[in-house]
């Protein structure tokens, strides 16, 4: 009897370290399952975030798009007698979305700006880049654009391109309601500018953005003669684009 008195009591101790051991199991089951609804609902929150915020991604995208494919292909158009289109992708990279910019000259080719580059493309489309980015800023700034020689990389011997061009920063201005402050070299400009300031006063290598010892193609000095072939020269004299001092300076450069 006394043995059987003790192989109950150890099985009923067994099986209250057992009752315990499941209901320590239990406990940890209950709490992983509500660690899997947390991370559920967190997931579930997550997808609707990212869902979220690819959707306004896309909207900035599409307004960006837009904005600066129209106002740089308008500004290109506007320019330039042949079809240039700028084209805006972005592309996924390393995690990362970057944004491209193209050139479609109408054939639905798609090319490098710097690789096609020709007679100042990417000088009008940059405006146009810019004025179009200014516009999707936020916070707002000051309606000013500020331009450094804009349009010194056109090449048009009849400067035909650089009116129409002059005519598109001014379409631009009136367009964004921007104030457009330029420093330039171009004659065409003044006639489109509400107000000039003329500078008088040139460094020894202001005109032709060069030396005079390495000028325009159309200018030459030695010590007999100066002058320039340029088309415009004349014209710029007068409106005293260049001024009496750059004569000066190349006088004093041949006497020496």
């Amino acid at each position: 009897m006394g043995d059987y008195m003790t192989d109950v009591a150890s099985l009923q101790l067994l099986t209250e370290r057992l009752r315990g051991h499941r209901d320590v199991l239990v406990k940890n089951v209950r709490d992983t399952q509500e660690l899997i609804r947390k991370a559920k609902a967190d997931r579930d929150i997550s997808d609707k975030a990212r869902s979220v915020i690819q959707e306004a991604t896309k909207q900035i995208q599409d307004k960006l798009q837009y904005k600066i494919t129209t106002v740089g292909t308008m500004a290109l158009s506007a320019t330039f007698p042949e079809t240039i289109i700028l084209e805006l992708q972005f592309q996924k990279s390393a995690g990362k979305t970057m944004a491209k910019l193209l050139f479609d000259r109408g054939d639905g080719h798609l090319l490098d700006p710097i690789d096609e580059d020709s007679g100042g493309a990417c000088s009008i489309a940059g405006m146009g880049l810019r004025a179009a980015m200014r516009e999707v800023q936020r916070p707002k700034t000051r309606p000013i654009l500020i331009l450094d020689e804009p349009l010194a990389h056109l090449n048009d011997p009849t400067r035909e391109m650089h009116r129409k061009a002059c005519e598109m920063l001014e379409e631009i201005s009136k367009g964004l309601g921007v104030q457009i402050l330029a420093v330039t070299m171009v004659p065409e400009l003044k006639d489109v500018g509400k107000e000039v300031r003329i500078n008088k006063r040139r460094s020894d290598n202001d005109y032709c953005n060069s030396k005079l010892n390495d000028p325009c193609s159309g200018c030459r000095w030695d010590s007999d003669d100066v002058s320039c072939n340029h088309p415009m020269f004349e014209e710029m004299v007068e409106a005293g684009i260049i001024a009496d001092c750059w004569e000066e300076d190349i006088d004093r450069r041949v006497a020496e």
